[in-house]
């Protein structure tokens, strides 16, 4: 709450978008280089809103904003506070000094001259209405409705609750559906054919789409993403699940792409601790070519095999998705092709 005190006397903005770090090239005198050559040094953040996250006290930095901006793409989620006693045991030492006063008698003196911690002992405590008064307080100051506490007292503080668009409406804890990159000077700003400093900057190729699934029976919305990073020379595929309004747990999930009638590739939630984080995958050069020729991208989902089942059983419920359906795709893959082919010569 004192940061988002902080945030609203100056007026500023705030935005569910995560950051995506553009390293340096490898070959620049100055960068750092990983074990294997890889390029490592973060030097310049670009802004995503693609499946970011925004949960827990973080809600109370957003709440802070002037505008306050999440995107179909992005997650705001809360849950009961917690309150914690910390009760400590403490050695003090004093000086005492004794000093005659004028006209007879003494007056005493402590000086604290030194404290020493023994231990200390923190219980969570019983939460009650009067826990939430403060929080309602400040709720109130940055125009946050009544019904946003109400939220969050019914959820246990050992889960979250991922508000729908409606609810981020009518409580106001978001002004504005929209993509936190508005706020910001695009990366692409800077010619991509030259170096800043040694640094290369990503290309301007980015794509998203909207593709719907059926997934045990239930329609599912795979919220489709492509990055072409020009220093790898890779693109990343990614997908965020979503059922109706609310997202979906991806941790027990797995997304098939299909490049073409023989390449297939796999994307996987690697974040343990974000069980509604995407499905990534990262295409090799050499998958590049083939998704570009076939034009048509095949998705489906799939339960993590358990118990050492083959990884991969009958397509279930595939859907296609034409390259030209996600804006930008087709010029990525195109310039990815093009500099893989002409590496190849």
């Amino acid at each position: 709450m004192a940061i988002g005190r902080m945030l609203r006397a100056r007026q500023l903005d705030v935005s569910v978008t995560r950051t995506d770090f553009i390293v340096c090239a490898s070959a620049s005198k100055d960068c750092a280089v990983g074990a294997k050559g890889a390029a490592i040094k973060a030097v310049r953040g670009l802004p995503n809103s693609f499946n970011s996250y925004c949960a827990s006290a973080c809600t109370l930095v957003l709440s802070a904003g002037t505008q306050r901006l999440a995107s179909p793409w992005s997650h705001v989620g809360v849950h009961q506070i917690i309150v914690f006693k910390t009760q400590y045991r403490v050695r003090r030492t004093y000086r005492v000094t004794t000093l005659p006063r004028p006209g007879g008698g003494t007056t005493t003196q402590r000086t604290l001259i030194r404290q020493q911690t023994l231990g200390a002992n923190t219980t969570e405590i019983a939460v009650n209405d009067h826990s939430y008064q403060p929080m309602e307080s400040y709720l109130r100051q940055m125009g946050i409705a009544d019904s946003l506490v109400p939220l969050m007292e019914a959820t246990p503080n050992t889960g979250i609750h991922w508000m729908t668009k409606e609810e981020q409406d009518s409580t106001r804890i978001v002004t504005r559906q929209e993509s936190g990159e508005v706020l910001f000077k695009p990366v692409d700003a800077v010619p991509p054919t030259k170096s800043v400093g040694g640094l290369l900057p990503r290309t301007s190729h980015h794509a998203e789409a909207v593709v719907p699934v059926m997934y045990n029976g239930s329609p599912v919305s795979l919220q489709f993403e492509a990055v072409y990073d020009k220093v790898r020379s890779e693109i990343d595929l990614s997908v965020g699940l979503r059922k109706g309004s609310e997202p979906l747990q991806s941790k027990d999930l797995f997304v098939t792409f299909g490049l073409d009638a023989d390449h297939k590739v796999f994307g996987f939630n690697s974040e343990k601790f974000r069980p509604f984080g995407a499905l990534t995958v990262t295409l090799p050069p050499t998958s590049i070519c083939p998704l570009r020729a076939s034009g048509t991208l095949q998705l489906s989902l799939h339960p993590v095999p358990q118990d050492n089942s083959p990884m991969v059983g009958p397509e279930t419920a595939p859907a296609s998705m034409p390259v030209g359906s996600a804006p930008g795709l087709t010029e990525m893959l195109a310039e990815a092709c093009g500099a893989h082919t002409a590496e190849g010569n």
